[in-house]
């Protein structure tokens, strides 16, 4: 969660923003049953993770 890095948008990927916890747990769980491996999935969270996501540059 929240990996100090720079998040390019690549293509066919989706982003989301969730409210709160709840619909956090249930996303993650609606994502496993969709079949998709969670392994696959980054989680930004909080105003640092929106940071990460906005970085106008690579971070070290």
């Amino acid at each position: 969660m929240n990996e100090e890095r720079f998040y390019l948008y690549p293509m066919k990927r989706v982003a989301a923003v969730l409210g709160d916890e709840e619909r956090y747990t249930a996303t993650c769980r609606d994502v496993e049953q969709a079949g998709i491996n969670p392994s696959h999935v980054n989680v930004l969270k909080g105003p640092e993770g929106q940071r990460l996501l906005d970085s106008p540059t690579v971070l070290p």
